[in-house]
Protein backbone atom coordinates (compact mmCIF):
# COMPACT_ATOMS: atom_id res chain seq x y z
CA UNK A 1 0.00 0.00 0.00
CA UNK A 2 1.29 3.47 -1.19
CA UNK A 3 2.37 5.23 1.86
CA UNK A 4 0.20 8.07 1.39
CA UNK A 5 -2.79 5.68 1.06
CA UNK A 6 -1.65 4.58 4.83
CA UNK A 7 -1.65 7.52 5.95
CA UNK A 8 -5.05 8.53 4.68
CA UNK A 9 -6.69 5.09 6.21
CA UNK A 10 -5.08 6.35 9.32
CA UNK A 11 -6.17 9.38 9.74
CA UNK A 12 -9.80 8.81 9.02
CA UNK A 13 -9.58 5.80 11.40
CA UNK A 14 -8.06 8.35 14.11
CA UNK A 15 -11.11 10.79 12.97
CA UNK A 16 -13.67 7.99 13.31
CA UNK A 17 -12.03 7.35 16.99
CA UNK A 18 -12.60 11.50 17.67
CA UNK A 19 -15.89 11.26 16.82
CA UNK A 20 -17.06 8.30 18.73
CA UNK A 21 -15.59 9.94 21.29
CA UNK A 22 -17.01 13.62 21.15
CA UNK A 23 -20.44 12.71 20.65
CA UNK A 24 -21.46 10.11 23.45
CA UNK A 25 -23.12 10.75 26.72
CA UNK A 26 -23.87 9.12 29.12
CA UNK A 27 -21.17 6.34 28.18
CA UNK A 28 -18.53 5.89 29.72
CA UNK A 29 -16.62 5.87 33.42
CA UNK A 30 -16.43 9.18 35.72
CA UNK A 31 -19.36 10.77 33.81
CA UNK A 32 -21.61 12.37 36.84
CA UNK A 33 -17.75 13.74 38.57
CA UNK A 34 -16.35 15.38 34.55
CA UNK A 35 -20.00 16.47 33.93
CA UNK A 36 -20.15 18.28 36.95
CA UNK A 37 -16.75 19.41 36.98
CA UNK A 38 -17.06 21.11 33.50
CA UNK A 39 -20.66 22.89 35.11
CA UNK A 40 -19.18 23.96 37.69
CA UNK A 41 -16.18 25.80 36.35
CA UNK A 42 -14.89 28.30 38.35
CA UNK A 43 -11.25 29.49 38.23
CA UNK A 44 -11.67 31.88 40.85
CA UNK A 45 -12.67 29.42 43.17
CA UNK A 46 -9.41 27.70 44.74
CA UNK A 47 -11.70 24.75 45.75
CA UNK A 48 -12.35 23.94 42.13
CA UNK A 49 -8.77 24.00 41.09
CA UNK A 50 -7.54 21.87 43.74
CA UNK A 51 -10.82 19.33 43.23
CA UNK A 52 -8.60 18.22 40.34
CA UNK A 53 -4.87 18.17 38.71
CA UNK A 54 -4.25 22.34 38.29
CA UNK A 55 -3.54 21.74 34.61
CA UNK A 56 -6.84 20.20 34.52
CA UNK A 57 -8.55 22.53 36.01
CA UNK A 58 -7.10 25.42 33.76
CA UNK A 59 -8.12 23.53 30.59
CA UNK A 60 -11.64 22.74 31.49
CA UNK A 61 -11.73 26.64 32.55
CA UNK A 62 -10.50 27.54 29.17
CA UNK A 63 -12.79 25.69 27.37
CA UNK A 64 -15.73 27.28 29.43
CA UNK A 65 -15.08 30.54 27.89
CA UNK A 66 -15.59 29.26 24.48
CA UNK A 67 -18.82 27.18 25.70
CA UNK A 68 -20.82 25.51 28.48
CA UNK A 69 -21.79 22.31 26.55
CA UNK A 70 -20.77 19.31 27.68
CA UNK A 71 -20.21 18.01 24.01
CA UNK A 72 -17.52 20.82 23.34
CA UNK A 73 -15.66 19.41 26.09
CA UNK A 74 -15.44 15.94 25.09
CA UNK A 75 -15.16 17.01 21.66
CA UNK A 76 -11.32 19.14 22.69
CA UNK A 77 -10.43 15.87 24.91
CA UNK A 78 -11.05 13.77 22.21
CA UNK A 79 -8.82 15.91 19.47
CA UNK A 80 -6.19 16.51 21.99
CA UNK A 81 -5.97 12.96 23.45
CA UNK A 82 -6.68 10.76 19.99
CA UNK A 83 -4.36 13.40 18.09
CA UNK A 84 -1.18 13.46 20.22
CA UNK A 85 -1.38 9.18 20.28
CA UNK A 86 -1.76 9.59 16.67
CA UNK A 87 1.55 11.45 16.14
CA UNK A 88 3.45 9.37 18.77
CA UNK A 89 2.15 5.84 16.39
CA UNK A 90 3.36 7.34 13.24
CA UNK A 91 6.72 8.60 14.22
CA UNK A 92 7.22 4.75 15.39
CA UNK A 93 5.23 1.94 13.21
CA UNK A 94 4.86 1.90 9.49
CA UNK A 95 2.31 -0.68 10.46
CA UNK A 96 -0.55 1.88 11.04
CA UNK A 97 -3.55 -0.30 10.45
CA UNK A 98 -2.10 -2.89 13.28
CA UNK A 99 -1.56 0.42 15.30
CA UNK A 100 -4.90 1.67 14.98
CA UNK A 101 -6.43 -1.75 15.53
CA UNK A 102 -4.69 -2.90 18.91
CA UNK A 103 -4.98 1.16 19.70
CA UNK A 104 -8.65 0.28 19.46
CA UNK A 105 -8.06 -2.71 21.74
CA UNK A 106 -5.88 -1.62 24.15
CA UNK A 107 -7.41 1.43 25.06
CA UNK A 108 -10.72 1.68 23.55
CA UNK A 109 -9.25 4.02 21.18
CA UNK A 110 -9.51 6.50 24.15
CA UNK A 111 -13.39 6.98 22.74
CA UNK A 112 -14.10 7.17 26.24
CA UNK A 113 -10.84 9.29 27.62
CA UNK A 114 -10.33 10.75 31.29
CA UNK A 115 -8.02 12.90 32.52
CA UNK A 116 -5.19 10.55 32.36
CA UNK A 117 -5.32 9.82 29.06
CA UNK A 118 -3.99 13.18 28.27
CA UNK A 119 -1.50 13.01 30.78
CA UNK A 120 -0.70 9.68 28.80
CA UNK A 121 -0.56 11.23 25.62
CA UNK A 122 1.62 14.22 26.45
CA UNK A 123 4.16 10.93 27.56
CA UNK A 124 3.75 9.59 24.65
CA UNK A 125 5.30 12.97 22.82
CA UNK A 126 7.84 12.57 25.57
CA UNK A 127 8.70 9.51 24.30
CA UNK A 128 9.80 11.22 20.90
CA UNK A 129 12.34 13.25 22.93
CA UNK A 130 13.87 10.31 24.55
CA UNK A 131 14.68 8.78 21.40
CA UNK A 132 16.03 12.13 20.32
CA UNK A 133 18.06 12.69 23.67
CA UNK A 134 16.54 15.75 24.39
CA UNK A 135 15.88 15.47 28.14
CA UNK A 136 14.89 18.97 29.46
CA UNK A 137 12.19 18.48 26.58
CA UNK A 138 11.21 15.49 27.93
CA UNK A 139 11.30 16.81 31.66
CA UNK A 140 8.84 19.62 30.71
CA UNK A 141 5.95 17.33 28.94
CA UNK A 142 6.52 14.51 31.94
CA UNK A 143 5.52 18.37 34.40
CA UNK A 144 3.28 19.05 32.04
CA UNK A 145 1.55 15.42 31.89
CA UNK A 146 1.54 16.19 35.91
CA UNK A 147 -0.58 18.73 35.63
CA UNK A 148 -3.71 16.40 34.08
CA UNK A 149 -2.74 13.60 36.28
CA UNK A 150 -0.58 13.52 39.37
CA UNK A 151 0.68 9.55 38.51
CA UNK A 152 2.77 11.07 35.54
CA UNK A 153 5.28 11.47 37.89
CA UNK A 154 6.69 7.86 37.65
CA UNK A 155 6.96 8.69 34.21
CA UNK A 156 10.47 10.69 34.44
CA UNK A 157 12.23 7.05 34.79
CA UNK A 158 11.42 6.32 31.57
CA UNK A 159 14.36 8.59 30.14
CA UNK A 160 16.92 6.13 31.86
CA UNK A 161 15.08 3.13 31.34
CA UNK A 162 15.02 3.59 27.78
CA UNK A 163 18.37 3.28 27.64
CA UNK A 164 19.40 1.00 30.10
CA UNK A 165 21.23 -2.96 29.10
CA UNK A 166 18.50 -4.65 30.82
CA UNK A 167 18.80 -7.78 30.17
CA UNK A 168 16.20 -10.58 29.78
CA UNK A 169 17.39 -12.29 33.67
CA UNK A 170 17.14 -8.83 35.41
CA UNK A 171 13.95 -8.01 33.70
CA UNK A 172 12.78 -11.14 34.69
CA UNK A 173 14.24 -11.22 38.40
CA UNK A 174 12.83 -7.54 38.71
CA UNK A 175 9.39 -8.63 38.33
CA UNK A 176 9.93 -11.71 40.52
CA UNK A 177 11.01 -9.19 43.31
CA UNK A 178 8.01 -6.59 42.36
CA UNK A 179 5.92 -9.25 42.77
CA UNK A 180 7.46 -10.45 46.33
CA UNK A 181 7.05 -6.93 47.59
CA UNK A 182 4.11 -6.46 46.80
CA UNK A 183 2.51 -9.47 48.49
CA UNK A 184 4.39 -9.37 51.21
CA UNK A 185 5.58 -5.31 52.12
CA UNK A 186 2.55 -3.96 50.32
CA UNK A 187 2.17 -0.35 49.03
CA UNK A 188 1.52 1.94 52.30
CA UNK A 189 5.37 0.96 52.74
CA UNK A 190 6.68 1.37 49.89
CA UNK A 191 4.53 4.63 48.82
CA UNK A 192 6.35 6.01 51.38
CA UNK A 193 9.49 5.01 50.82
CA UNK A 194 9.31 6.26 47.56
CA UNK A 195 8.13 9.80 48.70
CA UNK A 196 10.92 10.05 51.00
CA UNK A 197 13.60 10.07 48.03
CA UNK A 198 11.48 12.21 45.54
CA UNK A 199 11.95 16.06 46.45
CA UNK A 200 8.56 17.93 47.71
CA UNK A 201 6.35 19.60 45.49
CA UNK A 202 6.39 16.96 42.74
CA UNK A 203 2.94 16.03 43.73
CA UNK A 204 3.38 12.74 45.70
CA UNK A 205 2.13 14.29 48.21
CA UNK A 206 -1.32 14.41 46.40
CA UNK A 207 -1.45 11.05 45.30
CA UNK A 208 -0.97 9.63 48.73
CA UNK A 209 -3.92 11.94 49.77
CA UNK A 210 -5.78 10.62 47.23
CA UNK A 211 -4.94 7.25 47.60
CA UNK A 212 -5.49 7.65 52.12
CA UNK A 213 -8.65 9.38 50.91
CA UNK A 214 -9.98 6.05 48.84
CA UNK A 215 -9.00 3.45 51.76
CA UNK A 216 -10.40 5.44 54.11
CA UNK A 217 -13.55 5.30 52.26
CA UNK A 218 -14.06 1.81 52.90
CA UNK A 219 -14.55 0.98 49.51
CA UNK A 220 -14.34 -2.85 49.36
CA UNK A 221 -12.93 -2.50 45.83
CA UNK A 222 -9.87 -0.72 47.08
CA UNK A 223 -9.40 -2.64 50.25
CA UNK A 224 -6.44 -4.58 50.78
CA UNK A 225 -8.06 -7.85 50.41
CA UNK A 226 -5.86 -11.00 50.55
CA UNK A 227 -8.61 -12.83 48.43
CA UNK A 228 -8.93 -9.82 46.01
CA UNK A 229 -5.07 -9.17 45.67
CA UNK A 230 -4.63 -13.13 45.16
CA UNK A 231 -7.27 -13.33 42.27
CA UNK A 232 -5.68 -9.83 40.46
CA UNK A 233 -2.65 -11.45 41.00
CA UNK A 234 -3.21 -14.67 39.18
CA UNK A 235 -5.00 -12.62 36.20
CA UNK A 236 -2.35 -10.18 35.56
CA UNK A 237 0.69 -13.01 35.48
CA UNK A 238 -2.01 -15.44 33.15
CA UNK A 239 -1.87 -11.74 30.79
CA UNK A 240 1.90 -11.67 31.24
CA UNK A 241 2.95 -15.45 31.46
CA UNK A 242 2.05 -15.39 27.38
CA UNK A 243 3.10 -11.52 26.40
CA UNK A 244 6.11 -11.05 28.33
CA UNK A 245 8.11 -14.28 26.85
CA UNK A 246 7.50 -13.31 22.83
CA UNK A 247 8.51 -9.57 23.75
CA UNK A 248 11.69 -11.54 25.20
CA UNK A 249 12.04 -14.17 22.75
CA UNK A 250 12.65 -11.17 20.31
CA UNK A 251 14.75 -8.98 22.59
CA UNK A 252 17.10 -12.22 22.30
CA UNK A 253 16.30 -11.77 18.30
CA UNK A 254 16.71 -7.87 18.34
CA UNK A 255 19.23 -7.25 20.68
CA UNK A 256 21.24 -4.45 19.14
CA UNK A 257 17.72 -2.62 17.97
CA UNK A 258 17.59 0.13 20.37
CA UNK A 259 14.12 0.80 19.76
CA UNK A 260 12.62 -2.29 20.58
CA UNK A 261 14.54 -2.55 23.40
CA UNK A 262 13.82 0.43 24.72
CA UNK A 263 10.46 -0.12 24.43
CA UNK A 264 10.38 -3.63 25.99
CA UNK A 265 12.73 -1.96 29.25
CA UNK A 266 9.85 0.58 29.40
CA UNK A 267 6.87 -1.85 29.21
CA UNK A 268 8.58 -4.06 31.37
CA UNK A 269 8.73 -1.00 34.42
CA UNK A 270 5.66 -0.78 33.67
CA UNK A 271 4.87 -4.25 34.83
CA UNK A 272 7.07 -3.81 37.65
CA UNK A 273 5.15 -0.96 38.82
CA UNK A 274 1.68 -2.83 39.01
CA UNK A 275 3.14 -5.63 40.98
CA UNK A 276 4.87 -3.37 43.48
CA UNK A 277 1.23 -2.25 43.62
CA UNK A 278 -0.81 -5.09 42.90
CA UNK A 279 -2.43 -4.96 46.47
CA UNK A 280 -3.89 -1.60 45.73
CA UNK A 281 -5.30 -0.65 42.19
CA UNK A 282 -5.66 3.06 42.54
CA UNK A 283 -1.63 3.19 42.65
CA UNK A 284 -1.61 0.97 39.46
CA UNK A 285 -2.75 3.44 37.98
CA UNK A 286 1.16 4.87 37.28
CA UNK A 287 1.67 1.78 35.43
CA UNK A 288 -1.15 2.71 32.96
CA UNK A 289 1.01 5.16 30.63
CA UNK A 290 3.80 1.84 30.18
CA UNK A 291 1.07 -0.57 28.59
CA UNK A 292 0.19 1.61 25.72
CA UNK A 293 3.76 0.51 24.27
CA UNK A 294 2.96 -2.73 23.89
CA UNK A 295 1.30 -1.55 20.38
CA UNK A 296 4.96 -0.36 19.16
CA UNK A 297 6.32 -3.73 20.52
CA UNK A 298 3.35 -5.75 18.63
CA UNK A 299 3.67 -3.74 15.39
CA UNK A 300 7.68 -3.72 15.49
CA UNK A 301 7.39 -7.58 15.21
CA UNK A 302 5.18 -7.75 12.46
CA UNK A 303 6.93 -5.37 10.46
CA UNK A 304 10.54 -7.35 11.16
CA UNK A 305 9.46 -11.01 10.95
CA UNK A 306 8.56 -12.81 7.93
CA UNK A 307 5.50 -14.71 9.01
CA UNK A 308 3.67 -11.91 8.56
CA UNK A 309 0.27 -13.35 7.55
CA UNK A 310 0.78 -15.46 11.30
CA UNK A 311 1.72 -12.47 13.21
CA UNK A 312 -0.94 -10.27 11.29
CA UNK A 313 -3.66 -12.89 13.13
CA UNK A 314 -2.20 -13.13 15.89
CA UNK A 315 -2.22 -9.87 16.49
CA UNK A 316 -5.73 -8.98 15.57
CA UNK A 317 -6.62 -11.36 17.61
CA UNK A 318 -5.19 -10.32 21.07
CA UNK A 319 -6.68 -7.09 20.15
CA UNK A 320 -9.78 -8.31 19.88
CA UNK A 321 -9.74 -10.17 23.05
CA UNK A 322 -8.12 -7.37 24.60
CA UNK A 323 -11.36 -5.46 23.29
CA UNK A 324 -13.62 -7.58 24.48
CA UNK A 325 -12.20 -7.77 27.84
CA UNK A 326 -12.13 -3.53 28.23
CA UNK A 327 -15.77 -3.53 27.28
CA UNK A 328 -17.12 -6.37 29.38
CA UNK A 329 -15.35 -4.95 32.55
CA UNK A 330 -17.31 -1.64 32.10
CA UNK A 331 -20.24 -2.77 30.20
CA UNK A 332 -23.09 -1.45 31.75
CA UNK A 333 -21.39 2.04 31.10
CA UNK A 334 -20.09 1.08 27.49
CA UNK A 335 -23.16 -1.04 25.99
CA UNK A 336 -25.15 0.12 24.32
CA UNK A 337 -23.23 3.43 23.07
CA UNK A 338 -25.39 6.22 23.32
CA UNK A 339 -24.65 9.66 21.46
CA UNK A 340 -26.49 12.79 21.44
CA UNK A 341 -28.18 12.02 18.74
CA UNK A 342 -29.73 8.72 20.29
CA UNK A 343 -33.68 8.93 21.09
CA UNK A 344 -33.37 8.15 24.39
CA UNK A 345 -30.02 8.93 26.34
CA UNK A 346 -30.62 8.26 29.69
CA UNK A 347 -27.68 5.47 31.63
CA UNK A 348 -28.28 5.49 35.56
CA UNK A 349 -24.68 6.31 35.62
CA UNK A 350 -22.64 5.67 38.96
Amino acid sequence: MPKITRYIWFLLALLLLILLGSLRWNTGADWRPYSRFYAKSDLDDPLFILSMESGFAYFVGFLRQFSESFTFYLTALSLLTISLKGIFLLRFTKATFLAVILYWGVTLGDIVAVRQAIAISICCIGVIFIVKEKPLIFGLLVLLAMQFHTTSVIFFLAYPVYYMNWSITWKVLSILIAIFLGLNVGYEVILEKVINLVPSGLGLDRLTQKAESYKNLGNEFFQKDETVTLTRLVAALAKRAVLLPVFFYFQSIYKENRHYNGFLNLYTLGNVIFFLFVDFSVLQRAATTFYFFEIILFCFIFENTKSKGIWFVIILAYAFMKMASNIFAGYDLLVPYIWIFSDDTYRYMY
